[in-house]
């Protein structure tokens, strides 16, 4: 008798005393990719009252990196000027390249975010190393193909973990 439970490869489940999912994966190298944002919204942990817009880029480059995910962080409301600015500068850049889905008369809730998804657009993925750990961050945003640039380093605490 198969169960719901039957894996697809045809080997009984019940017999597997632990699971452990591989989720440790190298950055996607830095450069262009066609992506499009899976989900948007903004997050306010205990640690950063402020709060931000949480971005997940899903790849849709035909490429070994199909699929594969990249967090971004922008933080509007930091009470750090140049960050705060540069921070609407990139949802600005976001939302242009969607075809201008946000109110331009307040800022963006999370359900005017959920417009921004879905939507194909150009990333530039860049790498962030700190403290022995390394990951993507997204240096630039466009309807079409950015240009591919030297890598750069975020500042300070804009390394987006």
């Amino acid at each position: 008798m198969s169960s719901w439970w039957d894996l697809s490869d045809g080997s009984d489940y019940s017999q597997e005393a632990a699971y452990e999912a591989v989720t440790s994966f190298e950055p996607v190298p830095v450069g262009v990719y066609k992506a499009a944002i899976a989900d948007i919204k903004w997050a306010y942990p205990d640690y950063e009252p402020e709060g931000f817009i949480s971005v997940q880029w899903v790849i849709l480059s035909q490429d070994e990196y199909k699929g594969r995910m990249i967090f971004q962080k922008i933080r509007c409301n930091s009470s750090e000027d140049k960050k705060s600015d540069k921070a609407r500068r990139m949802l600005y850049a976001i939302d242009r390249a969607a075809g201008g889905k946000l109110p331009m008369d307040k800022g963006p809730d999370d359900l005017s975010l959920k417009s921004l998804t879905s939507l194909i657009m150009h990333i530039r993925a860049e790498i962030w190393e700190n403290e022995g750990k390394t990951g993507n961050w997204v240096s630039a945003v466009s309807k079409d193909a950015v240009k591919q640039a030297p890598a750069a380093q975020p500042e300070g605490d804009d390394i987006p973990f």
